[in-house]
């Protein structure tokens, strides 16, 4: 029992559908080729009617031509029936276009076939085959490729996916870095051990890719010793890279920003009590007098 189309896009959506972690890695790519294809269906129907017509617009001034050759001629020769056979009506002068742009057929034996009509009728085949071959085909399929990247740009599930297999290779080098500034291999690196190989080439190439700064060698690792200690476990310099790792976001600077303010504010609030301590205390101060 043959498959109908419902059936067949049933099945295209239980693929798009699928969710599990572990399977949409496994398939990822034919998840993204399917949710590329199924979002191009839309392009795909605007470039067959954009075809359809260019197609149509030559295939009517081939076929008028061998229409006024045939009424024109006398008798019939093996060119002038080959001639009728590609170009004698519009629906075989369509089909001969398509299969020239398509590669159906050669277009050099259509080519032929237009001997017996005028020589204007080659130049504009030869036009028609340069601008479906290099243009036309070349617009529809950039357009293609746009859809599909665009379309992969909001799978959220493969955004989520890639995110999380950059972040465990972000995790792994990151682990590997620190085992080689680890030179007692305590679990923990001191800031002589941080001077020590931060002038590495390797160190500075993979600081340099997460653009973190390490010109200011004390300042970095104090930024990265976070509870105090003087020491930097795995933990600390991960979260820290992490942390550190590109410039400041929009969300950074409204963090700044919302901290500026509040302590502006508490210290207002401190500076008018104060005033008015000193207020009172001066008033509790100064001798009576009686009137």
């Amino acid at each position: 029992r043959k498959f109908s189309m419902l059936r067949i896009v049933r099945l295209l959506r239980v693929i798009r559908a699928v969710k599990t972690a572990g399977v949409i890695s496994f398939i990822k790519e034919l998840r993204l080729m399917v949710f590329s294809l199924t979002g191009a269906l839309k392009s795909l129907g605007w470039a067959a009617i954009l075809i359809f017509f260019i197609v149509l617009v030559f295939a009517v001034f081939f076929t008028d031509g061998a229409a006024e050759h045939r009424i024109h001629s006398h008798g019939t020769s093996s060119d002038t029936a080959r001639l009728y056979e590609r170009f004698g009506t519009l629906y075989h002068s369509a089909l001969s276009l398509y299969q020239a742009m398509s590669g159906g057929a050669d277009w050099g034996d259509l080519y032929n076939a237009l001997s017996p009509l005028p020589f204007e009728y080659r130049v504009s085949f030869v036009a028609f085959v340069t601008f479906a071959i290099f243009a036309l085909l070349n617009v529809v399929t950039a357009v293609f490729v746009g859809v599909a990247m665009q379309r992969s740009q909001n799978d959220r599930e493969l955004i989520v996916q890639e995110e999380m297999e950059n972040r465990q290779k972000l995790l792994v080098v990151m682990k590997d870095v620190f085992l080689e500034l680890d030179d007692n291999g305590s679990g923990a690196m001191s800031l002589d051990e941080f001077e020590k190989h931060i002038d590495d080439e390797k160190i500075q190439a993979y600081l340099t890719s997460l653009e973190i700064d390490a010109s200011q060698v004390r300042m970095l690792f104090t930024l990265l010793d976070v509870d105090g200690t003087g020491q930097v476990d795995l933990e600390e310099f991960v979260s820290g890279c992490i942390r550190l790792q590109g410039g400041a976001t929009s969300l950074d600077m409204a963090v700044i920003k919302y901290q500026v303010d509040h302590i502006m504010h508490n210290f207002c609030s401190m500076q008018e009590q104060l005033t008015q301590l000193l207020a009172l205390h001066g008033e509790e101060g100064r001798p009576s007098t009686r009137a």
